[in-house]
């Protein structure tokens, strides 16, 4: 599953490594509230319930172009109480080229506090959002209803900030959850009366919920490839008990980021390359501190937490193991979220049929969104035109990670229903292969 820590594990290997695969998600420095609706003073008495509070904006928070708009706290309370939405508004530089909408995925992850990144057409204006409870809409407090977390609830809140600023030519991209939530963005904006999106990029897809234990067998499938890549003399020491002086679980959560990564620009097949670099004297220093640093633990803000409870396990998995430790050699699942959480709103792309085409970016060792989960989305959109992109020995961020050099032109296609495509994939340098599969009926 994908859990709310890889993006930014990930993020200082891409620092390492000098190459962008995912949104990151920065702590922000604010520490302060702002009470909604005069709710200050109860808030203060623990008897009283003064229901969700919001961060007051800090940082990249409170920069010139974040965008806020009320919306109701309880979503199914559409007069009551209201807190800011915040979106930040990217200029591109074409004001009539049309605007993205970007997702972040984790379910948890921020977007706004992340940097534009290098996957998004340089003339286009783009909308970057964080789901209510995360990131530049965090809030503390008890949520007011069971759909508070729901991506029903967060899809309505990205078409609000549509509504709000009369945008009526727009794209949208997801990536890795926020491949599901654009999924319901883009139908459910239609039904919302708004025009629909020129097109719809998924990077690392969902199709639809994972079942019990689905989520586990990638990760395994491609630790056991790369163990098969790594030298007889690493091999030995990784079947200690704590191999290079390191513990299980710090040696586990680096290994299943590294199998995130899968290739990038810089390292085409990251985890044996780096693993291999133990072999050396002169590379083993370099190798172990990048284990280190992508194994670091790192502790998550309740409101991921919650969000995670509330969509990745009600939604999206039956179960959910957050975390692995390498013990003598092989993952083994050690932390599993979900088992007290009953998969209640179960995501099916069937469900928000999509009057766009969809441009699915996939990489072939990706192991937390499988490629089958890249069929199910195909099989369940049968009304529109899909173009697949393979992105060849690379993981779940293969836009950001290996097609960097064509992300214009590919881009270009994409806003133009897929006129030239093939030509944009050639472009690429990495080995990238298209399938076109046209609307059905």
């Amino acid at each position: 599953m994908i859990h709310a820590t890889f993006c930014s594990r990930a993020a200082a290997a891409l620092v390492l490594a000098s190459a962008l695969a995912c949104d990151t998600n920065e702590g922000d420095d604010a520490t302060e509230t702002t009470c909604l609706d005069g709710k200050c003073d109860a808030a203060e008495d623990d008897s009283v319930d003064a229901g969700p509070t919001a961060i007051e904006p800090a940082g990249a928070c409170a920069d010139d172009d974040i965008v806020r708009i009320d919306r109701p706290i309880d979503p199914t309370n559409p007069d009551g109480p209201t807190f800011q939405y915040a979106v930040r508004v990217s200029k591109g530089s074409d004001p009539d080229a049309p605007v993205i909408v970007h997702l972040p995925g984790g379910p948890g992850q921020s977007s706004i506090e992340g940097g534009r990144g290098n996957i998004k057409p340089a003339a286009s204006t783009v909308l970057y959002t964080d789901p209510r409870g995360v990131g530049c809409n965090a809030m503390t407090g008890k949520v007011p209803s069971d759909v508070f977390y729901a991506s029903s609830t967060f899809a309505a809140d990205v078409i609000a900030v549509l509504e709000h600023l009369e945008v009526d030519d727009w794209a949208i991209y997801g990536i890795s959850y926020g491949t599901a939530l654009a999924t319901m963005t883009a139908s459910l904006a239609v039904d919302a009366g708004l025009p629909a999106p020129r097109a719809v990029v998924l990077e690392g897809i969902l199709g639809r919920a994972f079942e019990a234990e689905e989520d586990e067998d990638a990760k395994l499938v491609e630790w056991k490839a790369v163990r098969e890549r790594l030298p007889a003399d690493v091999l030995a020491r990784l079947d200690e008990d704590e191999p290079f002086g390191i513990d299980p679980e710090t040696w586990g959560r680096a290994v299943v980021t590294m199998l995130f990564l899968g290739g990038t620009v810089d390292l085409p097949d990251t985890a044996a390359l780096v693993l291999s670099g133990l072999a050396a004297p002169d590379t083993e220093a370099d190798s172990l501190a990048f284990v280190k640093a992508l194994g670091a633990e790192m502790p998550q803000p309740q409101g991921a937490i919650d969000l995670f409870d509330g969509v990745g396990c009600r939604e999206i998995a039956e179960t959910a193991f957050s975390e692995f430790a390498l013990v003598r050699g092989e993952l083994v699942p050690s932390k599993v979220n979900c088992e007290a959480i009953e998969l209640d709103r179960e995501y099916d792309a069937a469900d928000y049929p999509i009057d766009a085409p969809i441009f699915y970016i996939e990489g072939t060792r990706d192991p937390a969104t499988p490629l089958w989960q890249t069929d199910a989305h195909i099989e369940r959109q049968p009304q529109t035109d899909r173009f697949r992109i393979t992105v060849v020995d690379t993981g779940h961020n293969p836009f950001g990670a290996s097609l960097v050099d064509c992300v214009e032109p590919l881009w270009a296609s994409f806003l133009d229903a897929g006129k030239g495509l093939q030509d944009a994939v050639n472009s690429c340098r990495w080995q990238t292969t298209l399938a076109e599969l046209p609307a059905e009926y």
